[in-house]
């Protein structure tokens, strides 16, 4: 929790401010029981009618000053809470931006979306809850016992009595409290990645009719987070009445020793009445700091899972210094790769992979479904590192250039086209923020994309909903790659990203990236034959080891397995 004061030393004005206008505050309020008391006892008592107004005016001028002082410190302590929340935030998104594949595959997308809200809500509430309650209860309950030992040495017997009652049971609800605030935690995650599931597989969901069996997914997480919250109440409903029970005898207290002392004519009846006054504000201020630590259960809980993502190191480090220089276009080459996805068990899905690209060639991988091919275009630009061997841009490993300037000369259209909410212009213009519209028109006309995209009523300014949601698979793959062609890249990567298309416009696309991008190195990875037909050369991928590399023909010569993906694609019985 000591690490959260870092973000709140900007606003340290803000935070000093704060405690001393509540200071202001309770001050204040601790001079209103012993007014009351003075009029009790000596204006209404002797019929002092001077007495009693002048005290009434003292007693309205400082409560006007105590809103004052209340005013201030929720205003400084609020600025203090916003400004923190916001920059704490800022911080949590720029790290997980910054994060490997491999770490936000450990953490989901669903728990990062929780910490980033909900958790960070949960530590800016406490933070404004802090500066009110931190000097308003500590002071408010050493004011009140002194004010009440003040007025009648005895009561102090009460308090010592009942204050060591309502610390056990403060630390009592903090005991309990914690850990059932961390299965909150964990269910509120659960319950956020069934909903992300559902709200993104919308449309599977109800073309297989499964929107029941989703529903009663959501409700058995649903009711046990209602349980958890339940369980939670029922605990704390057990353990703060017996704090309440403690004020009521030390009410009940000072009533029958102030009774006797009235009796006996030591005390007066405003006395009593505002030693009790100062009692209860005594053990109000021990409940509100037993509610504090409850509080910092769950507060503790949420900055435990932030500062497990701040604390995080991405498995890619950038720690390179080199630049990329692609003046002369880009090689590749891949030296005995291994490599093994976090966690995964079994064999390394790529196993001492080695080939060799040279400036403005075309290489393009096939192979069956889980060999490896688009793990080759991820291991690139370092969205992962291999376990072992080498990856060499212009014979320089990778891990020697900075991240920026290694994916600075590349460009990848991966499996999935990821658009944003906008038009099709600004989707494409994320390949190049500073292109005219010529050359966004220009990267469309390559990509297949102009097409369909000036036949809108408004062409290119279209909006095309989030994830393009108006446009259609082969639309979108066709908007991705434009997007990527418009970064100019020295090295293209294509992973799988036609698979929409139909065969005459996946042939029209590689016969216009053959013509406008002949000293552009090319990756394609694809599932079809007739997509690697255009490439200079063809590796086959089995089970993460290359099977053959070499032309069409060469290959229907010396590899088994290309010649059983062609067959099982042309529907030819092949030999060699």
């Amino acid at each position: 929790m000591f690490k959260l004061l870092s973000y709140i030393k900007r606003y340290k004005w803000y935070a000093i401010l704060a405690p001393l206008f509540m200071l202001m505050e309770v001050a204040l309020e601790l001079m209103q029981p012993k007014f009351m008391a003075t009029i009790i006892d000596k204006g209404v008592a002797n019929g002092d009618t001077t007495l009693i107004w002048r005290t009434c005016v003292l007693m309205l001028a400082t409560s006007c000053l105590a809103v004052v002082g209340g005013f201030g410190c929720t205003l400084f302590s609020t600025l203090t809470g916003q400004h923190f929340g916001t920059d704490l935030r800022e911080k949590l998104f720029e790290h997980v931006l910054k994060l490997s594949f491999a770490e936000t595959d450990r953490f989901k997308s669903s728990s990062l979306i929780t910490r980033l809200t909900m958790d960070v809500n949960r530590l800016q509430h406490f933070v404004v809850i802090c500066l009110r309650m931190m000097v308003r209860a500590p002071i408010s309950a050493i004011g009140g016992c002194i004010m009440a030992v003040a007025i009648d040495w005895r009561m102090g017997g009460v308090l010592a009595v009942m204050i060591p009652v309502v610390i056990g049971v403060a630390l009592l609800s903090y005991k309990v409290g914690r850990p059932l605030f961390a299965k909150i935690q964990k269910m509120v995650d659960e319950i956020n990645h069934i909903i992300q599931e559902n709200l993104s597989g919308l449309r599977v969901i109800r073309a297989f009719c499964r929107r029941d069996h989703e529903k009663k997914r959501f409700d058995v997480s649903n009711r046990q987070l209602a349980d958890q919250f339940i369980t939670v109440a029922r605990k704390m409903s057990a353990i703060f009445p017996l704090g309440m029970l403690a004020m009521h005898f030390a009410i009940l207290g000072v009533l029958i020793i102030g009774g006797f002392n009235v009796r006996a004519g030591n005390m007066g009846v405003g006395e009593v009445l505002a030693v009790i006054s100062y009692i209860s504000r005594v053990l109000f201020s021990f409940m509100g700091m037993a509610h504090m630590l409850q509080d910092f259960a769950s507060t503790r809980v949420a900055a435990e899972r932030i500062f497990e993502v701040l604390e995080t190191s991405s498995s890619v480090q950038d720690d390179g210094t080199d630049s990329v220089d692609d003046t002369n276009g880009i090689s590749l080459e891949f030296k005995d790769v291994t490599f093994r996805y976090p966690e995964a068990a079994g064999a390394p899905i790529l196993q001492k992979l080695s080939f060799k690209l040279k400036p403005g060639e075309r290489l393009a991988i096939l192979g069956a479904t889980g060999s490896g091919k688009s793990t080759v275009a991820q291991l690139i630009p370092r969205f992962y590192d291999c376990v072992d061997g080498q990856i060499l841009l212009n014979g320089k490993d990778v891990r020697q250039y900075s991240l920026t300037s290694l994916r600075d000369c590349m460009a990848i259209v991966l499996q999935e086209a990821v658009l944003f909410s906008g038009t099709i212009a600004e989707n494409i213009l994320w390949g190049n923020q500073e292109a005219s519209f010529d050359e966004v028109r220009q990267a469309a006309t390559i990509a297949q994309a102009d097409g369909f995209a000036s036949g809108f009523n408004d062409q290119y300014d279209t909006i095309i909903g989030q994830k393009g949601i108006t446009l259609s698979g082969g639309q979108k793959q066709r908007v991705a790659i434009a997007r990527a062609l418009l970064r100019s890249p020295k090295l293209l990567i294509l992973d799988d990203c036609a698979s929409a298309l139909d065969v005459a416009t996946e042939q029209a696309l590689h016969k216009a990236l053959n013509t406008q991008l002949k000293d552009t190195t090319v990756l394609i990875i694809a599932q079809r034959v007739t997509s690697a037909l255009n490439a200079d050369k063809i590796m086959v991928l089995s089970d993460g080891a290359c099977a053959g590399i070499g032309t069409h023909e060469e290959l229907l010569a010396t590899c088994q397995v290309y010649r059983e993906i062609v067959s099982s694609q042309t529907g030819e019985a092949l030999t060699a």
